[in-house]
């Protein structure tokens, strides 16, 4: 197989309970091909933070090493998604004037972007992850949708800002530098979920995404066509459902969760109640002991902690206003698969809602086609997306020292992402 090893990239997507890897590059063509994928347990990393490094490494490393098997090269640029980190959000904008009309191109959005007031974000303690322009305001009512060969004489951009834990994000890139890795993009995982799961309707209409892992559970929001808020909801995964039944039926955690999948949260119907099933609760001595109940008692039990899962899903989407001007909800990630989940968080949230895998990629093939992939297949989108339009300019300095400070961090982000 033909490898441009110029243009090998990977992509990891680190997430607390499992590591998917992806490897690429363009063939002869340029187009983009896939060399390589993987599926490792997560080791040494939680809740956004590398706890044991020497477990890390050994995660990434074998994550790699088996993407890697048939290129016979090593991998060194990547691009990582940011899995249960916080985020905070911004609407901050920028404009320009000028003496008379000109056209407008991309480098006044640039421009635009350097008069963002920086100032009232903490770049000491928080780190630029995305700059997203949200509304272009020309000549102070037209708004249009594309600035380029645009005639004015005043320019105002609009942006969301996203920003993480300045620490957590840098311990994550030592870690990752510290074995050879060169991280190109940080990319927020709901976002990157988004990119692979939405439809433009879905964006125009406006939506919600939520991804829900394991341990976490993640929400974009779009509006306008726009990404508006992100928000990440720790230690809230799938994984607290397994928890509730392994405690509430007194059956090991491997066992709740063969349930959780095999029998899921539908409603329950009259055959179900007549209809038995055998559970492995755990005996006195610890051993394993067959008991027999029916489906319809399961599903009663575990409806009635699935719902409020739901509730709270619902509670902390209104407290981070995820829900406002939202007409659907996107569900996706490894733990949307729960049977009768959909029609929960439906009945809840009093909106459409649509399950998702992500997008057919020629590049990739069938091989993604699970909800658990969505923010990888994000990754690559969102990499080549930035390749094919790639924006750098050389931005003046500014004035005052302080400025100057904040402005090089910025400029620094923009020259990486525009």
């Amino acid at each position: 197989m033909f490898v441009d090893k110029r243009n090998l990239i990977g992509f990891i997507d680190i997430a607390s309970a499992e590591t998917r890897v992806m490897i690429s590059s363009v063939d002869k063509d340029g187009k983009p091909v896939l060399l390589g994928k993987s599926v490792v347990k997560t080791m040494g990393f939680n809740e956004g933070k590398v706890l044991n490094f020497s477990d890390f490494s050994s995660c990434i490393n074998g994550a790699l090493d088996e993407a890697e098997e048939n290129i016979r090269c090593k991998v060194s640029n990547v691009v990582v998604s940011l899995s249960d980190f916080e985020y905070k959000d911004y609407e901050m904008s920028g404009e320009m004037k000028w003496s008379i009309e000109k056209t407008l191109s991309v480098k006044d959005l640039i421009d635009c972007s350097r008069r963002i007031p920086v100032q009232d974000i903490n770049l000491d303690k928080e780190s630029l992850v995305h700059i997203v322009p949200l509304q272009f305001i020309v000549d102070d009512v037209k708004v249009v949708d594309n600035i380029e060969g645009v005639v004015a004489k005043k320019l105002k951009v609009v942006f969301r800002i996203i920003t993480v834990d300045a620490k957590m994000q840098n311990d994550l890139r030592k870690s990752l530098e510290a074995i050879n890795l060169h991280v190109k993009y940080f990319v927020a995982n709901s976002y990157a979920s988004a990119l692979s799961t939405l439809i433009e309707d879905d964006k125009r209409a406006g939506c919600l995404v939520i991804d829900i892992g394991r341990k976490s559970v993640s929400m974009a929001k779009f509006v306008n066509s726009e990404l508006n808020k992100i928000a990440s909801f720790n230690r809230f995964g799938s994984e607290i459902l397994t928890d509730v039944l392994s405690k509430n039926l007194n059956v090991r955690y491997s066992e709740a969760e063969k349930l959780k999948i095999e029998i899921g949260a539908t409603v329950p119907t009259p055959m179900d109640y007549s209809l038995p099933i055998t559970i492995n609760t755990i005996g006195e001595s610890g051993e394993n002991r067959e008991v027999e109940i029916f489906k319809g008692k399961f599903l009663e039990v575990f409806n009635h902690y699935v719902n409020r899962y739901v509730a709270f899903l619902k509670q902390n989407a209104e407290s981070k206003d995820l829900l406002s001007s939202v007409s659907r909800i996107i569900l996706t990630g490894n733990g949307s698969k729960l049977k009768g989940l959909r029609a929960k968080i439906s009945d809840n949230f009093k909106m459409l809602v649509r399950e998702a895998t992500p997008v057919f990629v020629p590049a990739l093939g069938d091989d993604f086609n699970d909800p658990k992939y969505s923010t990888l297949v994000g990754l690559f989108l969102f990499y080549y997306d930035k390749v094919s339009g790639d924006y750098r300019y050389d931005m003046k300095k500014t004035e005052t020292k302080e400025q100057k400070k904040l402005w090089n961090k910025v400029k620094e982000f923009l020259s990486e992402n525009f």
